[in-house]
């Protein structure tokens, strides 16, 4: 390449790659909370009181019967590239990760429980 050919290097790269990132805005979805006032008092009142009372709902992986021989999982892997032949090792603390967890199972139980109510 001379120096005319780098000179312009800089313009023909962008220039080829200019419809890979000048694309139109993706919409953002609709921001609106799913449940009536009534529903999210409720969820929270229940919320709370799990939480008082130390429940750690079943079928979330969150009890000692549901992990393995080595207790509360210290490391998931996650998939990661192009085609998920890559896999990225997180490592969980148990006091920082396993309260939240607890947490969130929590809260995906009782919606899912008050879901089931709604649906009757």
């Amino acid at each position: 390449m001379d120096d005319e050919d780098w000179e312009d290097l800089d313009d023909r790269v962008e220039a080829s790659h200019a419809e890979n990132f000048h694309h139109d805005p993706v919409p953002v979805p609709k921001h609106a909370n799913p449940f009536e006032d009534e529903m999210l008092q409720t969820f929270h009142r229940v919320r709370s009181i799990a939480e008082e009372q130390g429940v750690v709902p079943e079928g979330y992986g969150l009890l000692p019967a549901e992990w393995d021989d080595e207790g509360y999982p210290a490391y998931e892997m996650l998939k990661s590239g192009r085609r998920g032949g890559k896999e990225l090792r997180i490592a969980l603390p148990d006091f920082i990760w396993r309260p939240r967890a607890e947490m969130w199972g929590r809260a995906l139980d009782i919606l899912n429980q008050l879901n089931y109510i709604n649906e009757d």
